[in-house]
């Protein structure tokens, strides 16, 4: 029998108790994560079906008892269905964090319809992200369905460079279940989670490496773009993405075609805004390099990179028509934040100091 064909029946565990005072963790291929007190570790669960898979693990409350009665049981499953990224090319294209957040967001919320963008109605009903230890996870909850696996459905995925094994949470549902309680369960599991290394971007490295040390200014000018640059190429997929998490969570409220625009929008700028600490770290090698000599020369083109990246990078109404322009300008939602502006105040410095560090050290 299949673990995932059915959610749990009359062995649901008590939800409302959950502890890991125990301190146990069980390991997977790529991550390891907390084990709730009093619940039991099937290492190498052998899955039957059209296809057997061996599961890196499958966490159950209590003892094991009747093999065949794990698949109505709550329980918490690694996958690793999708293996590893064996291919280089790849590992650049969807290595950087901005980029595989990208993918997963539309993944997840990017869904077509042809009855129209309101009536369409996404798998997911909540997300939210957590700090976990060398990453962080992407939380999920899955509509509840009428047919099918009906239960409460959770899926945490670790942001990896080369796979994306998960964990699926299957967890009993009933009227009186308190979802919110339930989902600050999953997001502690979540924030549990311990990847098998931290994993670092090359470009960020390079661009680290210019904060000791002189270094070639154009090849600096191609780890910052490739550092940064990823943000500007996903924004129409987080904009559809972003409307659909808009949509899924009416909630019952009518659909507002103008706020619907506005939440796009506001996806946008909450992805971008991410570059913000990428941004301020390149800028920092550029003071680096003015105080460990280098050219005018390079110290302007390194400049001239920075404000590329800026107008690359940070959003402005311009992507609308001049209407949702107006409502996008009116909401604010372009604004850019405090640490945004001081760093661009630090580049007015610069080109009005050629030379000269944008800070003090």
């Amino acid at each position: 029998m299949r673990i995932n064909d059915f959610t749990p029946g009359d062995q649901a565990a008590d939800l409302s108790n959950i502890t890991f005072s125990e301190g146990r963790m069980a390991e997977g291929r790529r991550f390891k994560v907390a084990v709730p007190d009093g619940w039991t570790v099937l290492k190498d669960y052998e899955e039957g079906g059209m296809i057997e898979t061996i599961r890196p693990f499958v966490l159950i409350e209590g003892e094991l008892g009747d093999p065949s009665s794990v698949s109505m049981r709550d329980r918490i499953i690694y996958s690793a269905m999708g293996g590893d990224v064996e291919s280089e090319e790849l590992r650049a294209v969807y290595a950087h964090e901005c980029i595989r957040r990208a993918l997963i967001f539309q993944t997840y919320y990017g869904r077509s319809d042809d009855s129209g963008l309101s009536a369409m109605r996404p798998v997911l009903v909540w997300s939210d992200e957590v700090e976990a230890v060398n990453t962080r996870c992407f939380v999920f909850q899955q509509a509840i369905r009428s047919e099918g696996a009906n239960g409460l459905e959770f899926g945490i995925m670790p942001f990896a460079s080369d796979n994306s094994d998960f964990l699926r949470c299957v967890l009993a549902y009933s009227e009186d279940t308190d979802i919110e309680a339930v989902r600050s369960l999953v997001l502690r599991i979540a924030a549990s989670v311990e990847a098998d290394k931290p994993y670092e971007l090359e470009s960020r490295t390079s661009v680290r490496r210019a904060l000791g040390e002189r270094v070639s200014i154009p090849d600096l000018i191609v780890a910052l773009n490739n550092l940064l640059l990823g943000y500007s190429q996903f924004s129409q997929q987080i904009f559809t993405a972003s409307q659909y998490k808009y949509v899924v969570e009416l909630d019952g409220d009518d659909f507002d075609e103008r706020a619907c625009t506005l939440a796009g929008a506001q996806g946008i700028a909450d992805f971008c805004n991410r570059a913000i600490p990428d941004f301020e770290l390149a800028l920092d090698a550029y003071d680096a390099q003015a105080r460990l000599g280098a050219s005018v020369s390079d110290l302007d083109s390194l400049l001239n990179a920075l404000q590329q990246v800026d107008k690359g990078v940070f959003p402005t109404s311009d992507i609308f028509d001049s209407d949702d322009a107006a409502a996008v300008d009116k909401a604010g939602i372009f604004d850019a934040l405090e640490s945004l502006k001081a760093l661009r105040e630090r580049i007015r410095y610069a080109k009005q100091h050629p030379s000269k560090p944008t800070k003090l050290q």
